[in-house]
């Protein structure tokens, strides 16, 4: 299997296709757009207005001095006779690009050591008024057979293609094209949900757009430090080091550095450029069983500073612990399907939390009519033991010196990050927020999260950083002891515990645009299980299953917490695409738990001997 597609999934089923929580190497391709470093230096400008025609914010930047002209001109005379004119208008251009090496069994499979840029435009119109406009339409209404061609055809890399250098003209004229067809579709759209309300019921009228106050941020281009002709050798080195091992398939490593600009601006006067550097390390190997299953293991190391990745020497050292760790894997027993008492670790519990309450508390799943809206309504409530706090930071960087990928300083509508408090010693008291209001909550909290202007997706209240506090914390050992003894209760031979997250996925619709009907439930794939017998307390490596449940139980079965919190980065997919998020969590203690088998067929191992060890 390639790296690229050694991903951790977080998948959304339903109308909406797939959503995907990865810990993959390949960290951020396309990632959110507002991912900011730490301590960025950023020149304030007044803000201006040009939907109100104040003063217009000036900069010295071509492309933002030719996307603030086009705004204007767009809005100013973009309309067709007796139809809406554009009460809001955004765009978005953002600039990436990407360096890498890659390599396998001690040599260099692909080198990119070169950042070649490019840009790529995203335009949105609203059409209507902030109460009512275009958006906000069921999704098997959202598309006709017509708008996907037309998705095609201005959706594709060409057609939202900005140049890296030109005039004023050929700065603007993407925007140009890409405007025209989005006001079009709007104007479509907004006679749909007219139709629409005149014919069926609406349950709470709430506004399609918030108000929200515009803000000016300009910060400068991050520079970029990737050093090919070092990580060409320790490539060479840690994937020979692990080819040479007979317990290893196989072994890959690839180091990245990728660098995005955004430029951002809209008709309520926000004017933005930000920049964000993320460098990405991961390694990973594969062995069969004697039955024939495949299993693997991996690192992944995510910074925003090249120095704060692993030198050679720590390479080797992990790469040594890696080998080991997959030889014992190997020869692990399979276990069999089981429910009942576990341990979680930090890894493990935060895609736990991630899965099962993060998503459900996504703003826009609270008014969509295909959602499950497992907790709409139930603000003041009680959802999940009292001794636990849930907050979501975008504004916070790192957690014990660990980078948190769910950084930024303004979300992907301008909109400053703010950090809140989702659920306050068990009671919950926010959602995530984008300009899409809910019922109760009228404005955005700073979590407005789109992935790429690639395929013209709008932002949508998202998690950033979700951390989970708990004041009933246990050591590990005493947290053991606490595993053993409700385990006896329950007349189990053993509990379980899980450690290191591969994968995880949920689902939150309750009806499918193909099937017509879905369920609420989530599934997480951790790398190493281990029984725990209860007389002797020998903890004995097993594999061949994965976690899952429903949300509410699950939740509900929370008994402690570790005092270990430690740090989950990954890539979270849903309707706005593929964003970076992390989840803080100390190990979990639940009463109940359940594993399933992993499916797949068992296959023999090689039939020859490796070429490294053999003629």
């Amino acid at each position: 299997m390639s790296l690229s597609a050694l991903r951790a999934v977080d998948r959304q089923a339903g109308q909406t296709g797939a959503r995907k929580l990865n810990i993959m190497f390949k960290f951020i391709k396309n990632k959110a757009a507002a991912v900011i470093l730490a301590g960025i230096f950023a020149l304030l400008i007044p803000a201006g207005s040009i939907a109100s025609d104040k003063e217009v914010v000036s900069t010295d930047d071509p492309l933002l001095t030719a996307m603030l002209a086009e705004l204007k001109r767009t809005k100013e005379s973009l309309r067709l006779p007796e139809q809406p004119a554009p009460y809001f208008i955004s765009f978005w251009i953002q600039e990436s690009a990407t360096a890498s090496i890659s390599g396998k069994n001690g040599a260099i499979t692909k080198m990119h050591p070169e950042l070649h840029p490019y840009r790529i435009a995203n335009v949105q119109i609203r059409v209507g008024s902030y109460e009512t406009d275009n958006t906000n339409l069921p999704f098997s209404e959202r598309f006709s057979p017509e708008d996907y061609e037309e998705m095609l055809e201005g959706g594709n890399w060409e057609a939202s293609n900005v140049p890296i250098k030109g005039d004023d003209a050929s700065l603007r004229a993407t925007l140009w094209l890409k405007s025209d067809m989005a006001y079009k579709k709007a104007i479509s759209d907004y006679q749909k949900k007219k139709i629409l309300q005149a014919t069926t019921v609406e349950e709470d009228k709430i506004n399609d757009f918030s108000k929200e106050k515009p803000s000016v941020f300009i910060g400068p281009a991050k520079e970029v430090s990737f050093e090919a002709e070092k990580w060409e050798k320790i490539i060479r080195r840690v994937t020979g080091y692990l080819v040479s091992r007979p317990e290893i398939i196989e072994p890959a490593m690839k180091v990245e550095a990728e660098h995005i600009i955004n430029y951002y601006v809209n008709t309520d006067g926000t004017v933005m450029r930000t920049s964000e550097v993320f460098y990405s390390l991961y390694v990973y190997a594969w062995t069969r069983t004697p039955d024939g299953m495949k299993v693997s293991n991996f690192r992944l190391f995510f910074v925003r500073d090249p120095k704060e990745l692993p030198d050679e020497q720590e390479l080797l050292l992990t790469a040594e612990v890696f080998s080991k760790e997959l030889a014992e894997l190997g020869k692990a027993e399979e276990l069999k399907p089981y429910t009942g008492p576990a341990i979680l670790g930090p890894d493990v519990a935060g895609v736990f939390f991630h899965e099962a309450l993060g998503h459900r508390l996504e703003g826009e799943r609270q008014r969509m009519p295909e959602s499950g809206q497992t907790f709409k309504g139930k603000i003041g409530e009680k959802i999940i033991p009292d001794f636990l706090t849930v907050t979501d930071d975008p504004t916070r960087d790192r957690f014990n010196n660990t980078t948190l990928a769910g950084f930024y300083t303004h979300d992907d509508e301008g909109v400053p990050a703010q950090r809140v408090v989702l659920v306050d010693k068990g009671i919950l008291q926010n959602y995530l927020m984008s300009r899409t209001p809910v019922k109760g909550f009228d404005h955005s909290n700073g979590h407005g999260r789109n992935a790429s202007p690639m395929f013209g997706m709008g932002a949508a209240g998202r998690m950033a950083n979700m951390l989970i506090d708990s004041e009933n914390k246990a050591s590990l050992q005493k947290l053991k002891s606490m595993l053993i003894e409700e385990t006896k209760k329950q007349g189990k031979p053993f509990g379980l515990i899980i450690k290191h997250a591969e994968a995880g996925e949920t689902n939150t619709n309750v009806s499918s645009r193909f099937s017509g009907g879905s369920f609420q439930a989530f599934k997480a794939t951790p790398v190493f299980v281990y029984k725990v017998d209860v007389v002797t307390g020998e903890e004995k490596l097993v594999r061949g299953v994965e976690l899952v449940g429903t949300p509410l139980v699950s939740l509900e079965k929370i008994i402690a917490t570790g005092d270990d919190a430690g740090v989950f980065n990954g890539t979270c997919g849903a309707e706005s695409g593929m964003i970076p998020v992390s989840t803080v969590s100390p190990s979990i203690l639940t009463s109940q738990i359940e594993v399933q088998r992993i499916g797949g067929k068992s296959k023999k191992p090689p039939i020859l001997p490796s070429p490294f060890r053999g003629n």
